[in-house]
């Protein structure tokens, strides 16, 4: 029998001498698939021999592989990239002498020239800072030579998105280095001796030493998690982190803010040294379309988000509507390591919004006043006891505000969730839970003036009224009522109870709406279905729960509009973030998919 110090090798078959082979034979044929210098045993029994010190080189190329193109980065950053050439039985072709040619599906990235391979590179290369990408989106680089290619798939190039974190009153050190413990900086990539608390994301500032003299001198933030020890980061300005750092025991981690309202006013967590701390230089609002940055803020479930009776008002933000301001929870694997969203129903452990005491009529209090132009609200929850979530109410440019998979409740006093004031804002509203704001004024959509609204798959349980149209001149026609369910909604029936009353004619793309009323059948509103009972459509204990989940039998399921194509607003998941529709299934109305 035979054996081989290889780790890939066909070795011949066992065999057995006869007389006429005289204690010689030709057996067979050895294939080694693995570069190196290997041995070869021949044994039988006690009795062995074998081949020493073969020599076993690469075959011909057959494959690139391209690697080592950090990201999320955008379209101004300088990357590296990296090309192994392996043979057939990938062992790196360390002979290689070929030419490479390098090209993108972006056609206007900037890529390394040609290269010749020469006998010091080993069969790998390293091109520093020689990727440019110049337009956003999902994107690949390719080397090839002949028949010979291989590429690094999808690499996300972005805007410059500026992530920061918020955790409410919440400034103490997230996590912190020693000698342990070290950290590294190497293009966009920080890499920790050790994982880090699952509580640390995307927008948390990591304050760092780079000149090995203990004292904290640069500043980057977390723009993905790559792993609990692996994160992609960036400078303040969403450029690459400048200051490169190798195994520093002299870091920490903080929330980059310790409140909503420190984020209008740029007022940076305290506990951050002062030198680092002044690294968003406005103090009412930043002008983003100069900046050329979308700004991200992450909240953080650290503790509830008490707001005071007057509410946060965002305002003086210069915007457009690709340079926007994007209020969100983190939830996903790449942005945090333990979930800060809702999972489709409320939650005490997920961040939530809730004022600090009852006004005598907050009615025009909302919790976050948005009289900026371009904004986004995704994966909040909201407690409202006494004035409105979330007003936009900004009245003198076209505006783009958009509200989605929020969960908005009511304490029973006289909470509102979205209101839109101006006939210049064009809201989109989808994917959101509305339920208990049945005390006077307590609606759960509002729409004032003659506002675009695309309204799709919400639900909107016990408001005041559920979708409510305000101002005699609202008639309607811009408003798109699509999948949602609106139910048990007690106000008068003078101003309306599920929907609105008071339009002449709603959108005529307007379609498959479920009501508890007659409502869904309202002019312009299409293929409603009316009168339906909440005891059909949801369990005995949905209250108590806050499980917002439909029965399997109920009437609601199965009979939506697929709207993942629509022009104006595409929909392809639902509350909890799961994708419509589900199985074989068709959509679901409201927010959750069944």
């Amino acid at each position: 029998m035979f054996s081989t110090s290889a780790g890939s090798t066909t070795l011949p078959s066992d065999y057995t001498f006869t007389p006429a082979d005289a204690g010689v034979a030709q057996i067979g044929v050895v294939t080694f698939y693995e570069t190196g210098t290997h041995w070869v045993v021949a044994q039988s029994g006690a009795i062995s021999g074998r081949q020493e010190n073969i020599v076993v080189g690469p075959a011909d190329a057959a494959a690139f592989v391209v690697q080592g193109i950090e990201h999320p980065a955008t379209v101004d950053d300088s990357l590296d990239v990296e090309v192994v050439v392996l043979d057939a039985y990938s062992n790196r072709k360390t002979d290689y002498l070929g030419t490479i040619h390098f090209s993108s599906s972006d056609v206007t990235a900037t890529l390394p020239a040609d290269y010749t391979f020469i006998a010091a590179d080993n069969g790998q290369a390293l091109f520093a800072d020689d990727v440019q990408f110049g337009a956003v989106g999902i994107h690949w680089v390719r080397a090839e030579e002949g028949g010979v290619s291989g590429r690094q798939e999808n690499i996300e190039v972005t805007d410059h998105q500026v992530f920061r974190s918020v955790g409410y009153q919440n400034e103490t050190v997230l996590a912190e280095g020693n000698a342990s413990v070290l950290l590294s900086i190497v293009q966009l990539t920080a890499v920790f001796d050790a994982p880090l608390p699952a509580l640390v994301g995307v927008g948390d500032a990591v304050v760092y030493d780079t000149d090995q003299d203990t004292l904290y001198d640069a500043v980057a933030f977390i723009r993905a998690r790559k792993a609990d020890d692996t994160f992609i980061v960036r400078a303040a300005d969403d450029t690459k982190a400048q200051a490169v750092v190798t195994a520093t025991p002299d870091w920490a981690i903080f929330r980059a803010y310790s409140s909503l309202g420190d984020v209008q006013t740029g007022s940076e967590n305290a506990a951050i040294p002062t030198s680092l701390r002044d690294f968003d230089a406005h103090t009412d609002g930043a002008d983003l379309v100069t900046l050329d940055q979308i700004w991200n803020i992450a909240c953080y479930a650290d503790a509830p988000h008490v707001v005071s009776d007057s509410g946060y008002s965002f305002a003086h933000w210069v915007t457009s509507p690709t340079r926007y301001l994007r209020f969100f929870t983190p939830y996903r694997g790449d942005e945090v390591g333990i979930r800060q969203r809702h999972s489709g129903s409320w939650d005490d452990d997920a961040f939530y919004l809730i004022r600090s005491s009852v006004g005598p009529d907050g009615y025009g209090d909302p919790l976050l006043y948005l009289t900026i132009r371009d904004v986004r609200i995704e994966g909040l929850q909201c407690m409202e006891n006494s004035g409105c979530c979330f007003l936009s109410g900004i009245q003198t440019a076209a505006a783009d505000h958009r509200f989605s998979h929020n969960i908005l409740r009511g304490s029973g006093i006289e909470g509102m969730a979205i209101r839109v004031t101006s006939n210049l804002t064009t809201a989109r509203i989808w994917n959101n839970l509305v339920y208990q704001t049945a005390a006077d004024e307590g609606d759960g959509v509002w729409l004032e003036g003659d506002v675009t609204a695309y309204v799709y798959n919400n639900t909107i349980y016990s408001a005041h009224r559920g979708v409510y149209l305000y101002a005699a001149t609202v008639t309607g026609a811009n408003v798109h009522l699509k999948n949602n369910l609106v139910l048990d909604n007690v106000g008068s029936a003078v101003s309306g109870w599920d929907i609105d009353d008071k339009a002449a004619t709603y959108a005529a793309d307007s379609i498959r709406n479920c009501t508890s009323d007659a409502t869904a059948s309202l002019p312009g509103l299409q293929n409603g279905l009316i009168n339906q009972s909440s005891a059909a459509i949801f369990a005995a204990d949905f209250l108590t729960t806050g499980d917002f989940d439909q029965l399997p039998t109920s009437p609601c399921q199965n009979v939506g509009v697929d709207l993942s194509t629509d022009p104006d607003l595409p929909v392809t998941t639902d509350l909890a973030g799961n994708t419509r529709p589900r199985g074989t299934d068709t959509w679901d109305l409201g927010a959750l998919e069944n």
